[in-house]
């Protein structure tokens, strides 16, 4: 079965954005900016709810902020569980990261600095690393569960 589904909708549902006045930059030294990716859904009938947060909150960088965006789709039938949740992490948190990158280009510029074009994300990774991580920790808990 081919799925498809369509855009219903694309909203920014969370933006923070703050000017560290503390931070001086060091000569010579290349500024890096550290964020984090989170990405959750629900289901709504034939609805899926994708919400992509990225968070930048360490005090040794110009800026911190903090963007959420969520996308509305409709699917024409709902897969099954895990690979509903493979469509979402990966493939709708693509659709969606572009919108996340030109708000935060958008945010620095507006605060009088250069642009800041957050790098290329390759959700399949983050979701294959997620997944690494989880089954991980599954491992653990059963190994801690039999030593009982």
């Amino acid at each position: 079965m081919e799925l498809k589904f369509k855009i219903a909708a694309i909203k920014q549902v969370e933006s923070h954005f703050a000017l560290n006045s503390d931070f001086k930059p060091e000569k010579d030294k290349p500024i890096e900016i550290g964020y984090g990716i989170n990405v959750t859904f629900e289901k709504r009938d034939k609805m899926v709810n994708v919400v992509v947060s990225i968070v930048s909150d360490k005090k040794t960088q110009p800026f911190t902020f903090n963007i959420a965006t969520a996308g509305l789709f409709n699917f024409n039938k709902l897969p099954q569980k895990q690979e509903l949740e493979k469509v979402a992490k990966i493939n709708c948190a693509s659709i969606i990261f572009p919108y996340i990158r030109e708000s935060i280009s958008d945010l620095t510029r507006k605060a009088g600095l250069p642009p800041f074009h957050i790098d290329p994300v390759n959700f399949i990774n983050i979701y294959e690393e997620q997944k690494k991580a989880q089954a991980k920790d599954a491992g653990k808990k059963k190994k801690a569960a039999k030593a009982r």
